[in-house]
């Protein structure tokens, strides 16, 4: 959109006047009952001067009418239409919804995962526990087994003695 060059917002009922600077009508009108010429104005934007009275079409012949444009002119600017924008926002709304689900999913699959690989890791745990009681249990019992073939063979050289 296109913006007033007096109160720098965007133009309400838009005027043109002959240099080509478009304002508010009222900020136009304000600005020119500010002035002290009563039958000329200037252009807040350029300082070009033009003609604030217009002429009595009554006076004038009809066929010079349509050469007669009074200075001030309203202006229509064609907004433009905003059925692409809403559209495309539909679409990204669309797309967001996805994003936002998929994301559920991952967050949902993430906490699957952390369960299970707390699980395995406390069956691991577990697991070398058990393996470290098995361990220092046949530590004991191949200790237990050097001392049974000692006696042992203590017995036989005593048997062997004794015979």
């Amino acid at each position: 959109m296109v913006q007033c060059g007096i109160c720098l917002e965007l133009l309400k009922q838009p005027v043109v006047i002959p240099c080509g600077h478009l304002h508010c009508e009222r900020c136009l009108t304000s600005h020119i009952k500010a002035g002290h010429d009563a039958m000329h104005s200037t252009c807040p934007t350029c300082r070009a001067k033009f003609n604030v009275a217009s002429l009595d079409l009554r006076y004038v012949p009809k066929k010079y009418h349509e050469f007669i444009k009074p200075s001030v002119q309203r202006v229509w600017i064609e907004i433009p239409s905003q059925d692409g924008f809403k559209s495309r926002i539909s679409e990204l709304e669309k797309r967001l919804d996805v994003v936002h689900r998929d994301k559920q999913l991952l967050l949902e699959k993430c906490e699957q995962n952390l369960d299970a690989i707390k699980h395995h890791a406390e069956g691991e745990r577990n697991a070398r526990t058990e393996a470290e009681k098995a361990k220092t249990e046949a530590s004991h019992l191949k200790k237990q087994l050097a001392l049974l073939k000692v006696q042992q063979k203590r017995r036989r050289t005593m048997d062997d003695e004794t015979l």
